[in-house]
């Protein structure tokens, strides 16, 4: 899909490589944007919703995020509008943020075809579920973007 539409001039590589990364004012924790966010919004946000949809009860999350750990777009319930609460912004308003825990380390460092790890995963700031991730590389016309992820919990 991001190949198809650097093809056909809906995306450049500018953007989809675009690490200038803007604030985005009165977030906290803190979100930023960049050049690919609209282009992910509108098309990488329907793919992961459509795998979320696959199987809700176990899938949690499901992000491309690029090798310094922005998540350009998240899925629709974990892109709220932040509410000034800590906890309720720390668990709905993932979008745009940049999160590179110690367990993405390995996979970012990885040219492997897939990892996985093993976390807990911060929820709403206070409770914690244990969660699987697996990570498989994105290279988008033969240039390391990032990572597919996808989380999940039995």
């Amino acid at each position: 899909m991001t190949e198809a539409a650097i093809a056909d001039g809906t995306l450049t590589l500018e953007a989809l490589f675009d690490n200038d990364l803007r604030p985005i004012e009165g977030s906290n924790p803190p979100r930023y944007t960049s050049k690919l966010t609209p282009w992910a919004e509108q098309n990488w946000q329907p793919f992961f919703e459509a795998i979320k949809d696959s199987n809700p009860d176990e899938i949690t999350s499901v992000v491309c995020s690029s090798l310094k750990g922005f998540l350009p777009v998240q899925l629709k319930e974990l892109s709220r509008a932040p509410t000034g609460d800590i906890a309720h912004d720390t668990k709905y308003c993932r979008n745009g943020r940049i999160i590179q825990d110690p367990v993405d380390l390995p996979a970012k460092a990885s040219e492997q075809d897939y990892m996985m790890a093993v976390f807990r995963h911060e929820g709403d700031g206070h409770s914690y579920k244990v969660m699987r991730n697996v990570y498989v590389p994105l290279r988008i016309n033969g240039r390391r973007w990032g990572d597919f992820e996808l989380a999940y919990s039995v």
